[in-house]
């Protein structure tokens, strides 16, 4: 299940997302690819998978913490909610909680944060929370894996999101997410969602179709549905989830679902824990500011950080000191710490000047890129 390990090759990563921008500028190919996957992850083999790999699963146990004050309610009661309807609440996040993963947002202002429980702390206590992680693990039947985790705002369509940078991908789009739709991300699977604003119906409610997550064979391949399908086959079981910033809810994401239109800005943070799947890999293209430290490398925080002794300059990127540090030292640029070695093997001309290149070292010889835009990168775009 490594083989999307970075240390295991860049390569296998960059052919991982280069597979992907493919399928996605091909939209009937997609199509037909997410139909088949979805016959093959939650088809007729499914029950007969999830206890395989139940019985004989090795993941290691993610490391918890104990935090009386949330969630509210019994897991066991959340857990049976949960197989019976594809959804259930568990109460309110600490507002201590919801203000430091608010103020991280606000420290970097992206429009959307790739794996944050890597930078944040509140985000990364919130993946490790002990009732949380037991909920997913009883639901599951296996030790959960902590897949993905994603902050991301949604905007009504006239907001120009001025006060916002881009993010720092480029991710290709899935399907129209105020459609319904249902996710596939394993055999079984759960996420939490978490409001950081207030949502009502009109600022991007999610809304859930109850009882939709065990799906007969020959309805899998009905990926969306339009609102007049669901309200004449499912009527009283489409449920708006509303609430006051910190409303968290479990959501096992094969239920249909999908996002309200926004008339107001809307934060939601969402953790997938999945039972087998391999969490996907980081691009191979190095690592931008925001972006989460790479797999199997240690998290060093700024203030206990190693400085590398050479300032490269505004604009510089990884790599550009020149210097050769060691598989897992880090080295600060510009007040921003880079976990992977610093080993000279990219630069990059200050943003903005004319003939923009890239040049890399590979074995002695240097090799150098036509002007023009870096190729731009993809990624999961994360269940909602």
């Amino acid at each position: 299940m490594a083989f999307f390990d970075y240390n295991n090759g860049v390569g296998r990563a960059r052919f991982y997302f280069a597979v992907r921008w493919y399928l996605h500028q091909n939209r009937r190919l997609l199509h037909l690819v997410q139909i088949l996957r979805a016959y093959l992850v939650l088809g007729p083999l499914r029950n007969l998978l999830v206890k395989y790999y139940q019985t004989f699963g090795h993941t290691a146990p993610l490391k918890t913490e104990i935090h009386p004050d949330f969630p509210q309610g019994d897991p066991t009661h959340i857990v049976t909610e949960i197989h019976e309807r594809g959804y259930a609440h568990v109460g309110q996040v600490p507002a201590e909680e919801v203000t430091q993963i608010l103020d991280y947002c606000r420290r970097h202002q992206h429009t959307r944060y790739w794996n944050p429980h890597t930078e944040c702390e509140a985000v990364n206590r919130l993946c490790r929370n002990a009732t949380l992680v037991e909920i997913a693990r009883r639901y599951l039947g296996a030790e959960p894996i902590l897949w993905l985790t994603l902050l991301r705002w949604s905007f009504p369509l006239a907001d120009e999101r001025a006060d916002f940078h881009p993010a720092p991908h480029q991710e290709p789009r899935q399907y129209n997410t105020h459609a319904f739709h249902y996710d596939i991300l394993d055999f079984k699977s759960l996420t939490l969602f978490v409001y950081l604003t207030d949502v009502e119906s009109a600022s991007g409610a999610h809304i859930v179709v109850e009882g939709t997550h065990n799906k007969r064979w020959h309805e899998l391949h009905h990926l969306m549905l339009d609102d007049r399908v669901v309200e004449e086959k499912f009527g009283e079981r489409i449920h708006v989830i509303m609430g006051k910033k910190g409303t968290a809810f479990f959501e096992e994401t094969s239920t249909y679902h999908k996002v309200e239109v926004c008339q107001s800005r809307r934060l939601i943070l969402s953790i997938d824990y999945v039972l087998q799947r391999t969490p996907p890999p980081s691009s191979g293209h190095g690592r931008r500011r925001g972006r989460p430290h790479a797999r199997g490398q240690p998290h060093v925080p700024y203030s206990r950080a190693e400085r590398c002794g050479t300032d490269p300059g505004p604009g510089a990127r990884e790599g550009a000191c020149g210097a050769a540090h060691g598989r897992l030292a880090v080295c600060v640029h510009n007040g921003h710490v880079w976990s992977r070695p610093c080993a000279a093997r990219r630069r990059l001309a200050t943003p903005g000047q004319p003939g923009r290149t890239r040049v890399r070292q590979s074995r002695g010889k240097t090799r150098q890129a036509p002007p023009g835009k870096p190729r731009q990168r993809t990624l999961y775009t994360g269940a909602e």
